[in-house]
């Protein structure tokens, strides 16, 4: 996907594949991780928002109940994971994303994950399999989610906060929108390469 300003921080989202992601995928095994990776970006084509727009803003509460709100973290590069406990390739990117954010931990960028509309059990059961060094916030009626789906990324999907699961998107330090990264089931990132990607370049950038 593309890179976004998210309060001088990157926000990298979570989000579905090509055709129906997560969204289709929960008896799926994760694609094979042998072949090049790859995301499905969100253009200005598919409608707002996307990269060079500002990120909407937010406040959930995370795993320790303190309230996160997204303009609060402006001046660093944001990642913003939607995720959810019953996607696979949530699950095979998690361990990947617990550690992204512990190589970042002494520069000015924040992780945020959010835990796209889910119960009480399936919120615990993501926060129960990786030990997760940044905010999990619980999106449970799925608002947040859809205000980062562009009308026009995956048209088909009906439950449009599902397109965003598993993908990424990335906030630069003045909170605009420079990259969401729609996962290629295909050729899926797992390690977050791609977001990784992002990031350095985002930072190097500065403001």
């Amino acid at each position: 996907m593309i890179t976004t300003n998210f309060l001088q921080s990157t926000v990298v989202l979570g989000m579905t594949a090509a055709i129906g992601g997560c969204a289709s995928a929960t008896a799926e095994r994760p694609a094979a991780t042998d072949q090049t990776p790859a995301t499905i970006d969100v253009t200005s084509a598919m409608g707002s928002p996307h990269p060079g727009e500002p990120a909407p803003d937010f406040t959930l509460v995370d795993q320790r109940g303190a309230e996160v709100t997204l303009s609060a973290l402006r001046g660093n590069v944001v990642v913003l994971s939607f995720v959810a406990s019953w996607c696979p390739y949530s699950k095979a990117e998690q361990q990947h994303l617990a550690a992204l954010a512990d190589a970042y931990r002494a520069q000015p960028v924040r992780f945020v994950v959010v835990d796209v509309q889910e119960g009480d059990a399936g919120y615990q059961t993501y926060l129960a399999r990786v030990a997760m060094p940044m905010p999990v916030v619980r999106d449970a009626d799925g608002t947040v989610t859809r205000s980062f789906v562009a009308p026009g990324a995956q048209p088909s999907v009906k439950q449009r906060a599902e397109v965003a699961i598993a993908g990424h998107v990335v906030i630069d330090q003045s909170g605009t929108i420079r990259a969401i990264h729609m996962a290629d089931l295909n050729r899926y990132d797992a390690k977050l390469t791609i977001t990784r990607a992002t990031l350095e370049r985002v930072l190097a950038e500065g403001t």
